[in-house]
């Protein structure tokens, strides 16, 4: 396969997964009207306090295997060490989902410990569950996802969204069961999902396929990113922790409001990174590489921010539209959870210069040095300016993190990135979309907005270009066909 046929299966593989996700997450966040009348802000913020601690346990029992897998599955072309591979990491996590299962006899304590009472300790027991299902499917997942099997990861993703749909409105409208519903439908879901990918996927481990020599490699590997695990979610989460116990649950709530608009960003950058995986090691020697890497951070950075910047300017207007009014606070915190995410997908991308050489020690550093940063200003800045707070040090934990990433990247692997034109755009246009929802009315807004646009698009002009031919020929081949 060339490399134009690579990059074509690439950007297929983009659209497959865009597309499936943006069906069904778009359904679910215009349920968001649903959510916010039926669950007030103590009831979201005590579900998404529990969602946040078992966004931590996840990773570290995972034992960073999900990177090891893509990294080592393409060291050999044979199918018994790929098999190989596959059953060593799946056998791995069967073991390690046995630490939920012991958990949940201690559940009362987690409760009384995270959310000050045991009333909520059926509530844990229900998310570690669901732990042990996403433990359980996740070799599956990492499997059709280096495999290129984009449709069939692309089909079910779609359909275990909308499974999530309709559990979440069954718990949260039908039976009203409060700050348990979407923990509720979760399960539900991963269930599901793990049946799917038992059915669907020709691949299952095998005992005869577990290698110990194997299983020290990618363990040698893999250990070290736990570290890093821990303070990405330091970087990430701990932000809404700290906020429940200096502010309390309500403020959990408006921020988790918030983080929702930021999932429906995810969407588009989990699509491209989970098919980039594949893409971004089978060129990595090519000659045109490096600069397919550079082009391709601008044109994602380009349409990130271009829609970041959009949905921060009139935050307020479609916060007023899309949410119950006692929610309406939300919009002091999303243009800086939402330009955090831009910064975080250049760090992904970014980062496979480190990848490539495996040296995870560089991604370690980057990381805890961005977590300290994080958490030391949330303890500073939270009590004072709450939620806002909360949104502004995840913003400048993901830059210091992408400043020190880029610079050990670079040392490895070059690349003509053009880091510090993205960086200075992505200041000055969140530093006007902060104003802007602050002190100005919604004509100043658009005047501000369209200003803005024009000089991005002037800044980024052939990268635009290069877009526009991509159109024309996507839609030059469907009028073909």
């Amino acid at each position: 396969m060339n490399l134009k046929e690579k990059l074509i299966l690439f950007l297929k593989g983009s659209m497959i997964l865009t597309i499936s996700n943006i069906c069904t997450k778009a359904i679910n966040f215009f349920l968001l009207p649903l959510y916010t009348k039926y669950l007030t802000p103590e009831q979201l913020g005590i579900s998404d306090s529990i969602t946040t601690l078992i966004s931590l346990i996840f990773p570290i029992l995972v034992l960073g295997l999900d990177g090891a897998f893509s990294a080592f599955y393409f060291d050999e072309e044979s199918k018994e060490y790929k098999k190989s591979v596959f059953s060593n990491i799946s056998f791995i996590l069967i073991f390690t989902s046995m630490v939920p299962l012991g958990l949940m006899f201690f559940s009362k304590t987690i409760s009384r410990f995270v959310l000050g009472s045991q009333e909520y300790s059926y509530i844990i027991i229900i998310a570690l569950a669901t732990l042990i299902c996403q433990l359980w499917y996740l070799p599956f997942s990492l499997y059709l996802r280096v495999e290129n099997r984009m449709t069939t990861f692309g089909v079910l993703n779609t359909v275990a969204s909308s499974i999530m749909i309709i559990s979440n409105i069954m718990t949260v409208y039908k039976l009203r069961i409060g700050a348990s519903a979407l923990i509720v439908s979760t399960l539900v879901t991963n269930v599901i999902m793990f049946i799917m990918y038992l059915v669907t996927t020709d691949q299952l481990p095998h005992k005869k396929y577990v290698n110990r020599k194997l299983n020290v490699k990618l363990l040698r590997y893999s250990l070290p990113l736990v570290p890093m695990v821990i303070s990405t979610w330091i970087l990430t989460a701990s932000d809404r922790i700290i906020l429940l116990h200096l502010t309390g649950e309500s403020e959990v709530g408006l921020y988790g409001v918030a983080a929702r608009f930021v999932g429906i960003i995810n969407v588009f950058t989990n699509s491209i990174y989970t098919a980039y995986t594949t893409f971004v090691y089978s060129i990595k020697d090519d000659e045109n590489s490096k600069y397919i890497y550079s082009k391709i951070l601008n044109i994602l950075y380009l349409i990130l921010t271009s829609i970041v910047f959009t949905v921060s300017m009139f935050s307020k207007e479609i916060l007023h539209i899309m949410v119950d009014v006692k929610y309406f606070e939300a919009y002091r915190v999303m243009p800086t959870l939402l330009f955090a995410q831009v910064l975080y997908a250049a760090v992904t991308i970014v980062g496979y210069g480190i990848a490539f050489k495996k040296r995870s020690e560089y991604m370690l550093l980057s990381t805890i040095v961005a977590a300290l940063t994080n958490i030391i200003l949330n303890f500073l800045l939270i009590k004072k300016f709450g939620i806002f707070a909360a949104g502004l040090t995840t913003w400048i934990g993901y830059l210091l993190m992408l400043i020190f990433i880029t610079y050990f990247s670079q040392k490895l692997y070059k690349c003509p990135y053009q880091m510090k034109k993205l960086i200075a755009s992505s200041i000055i246009l969140l530093l006007l979309s902060m104003l802007s929802v602050i002190y100005l009315t919604l004509p100043w807004k658009v005047f501000v907005f369209c200003v803005s646009i024009c000089l991005l698009s002037f800044c980024y002009r052939d990268n635009i270009k290069e877009i526009i031919k991509i159109i024309v020929k996507a839609l030059g081949r469907v009028k073909y066909f």
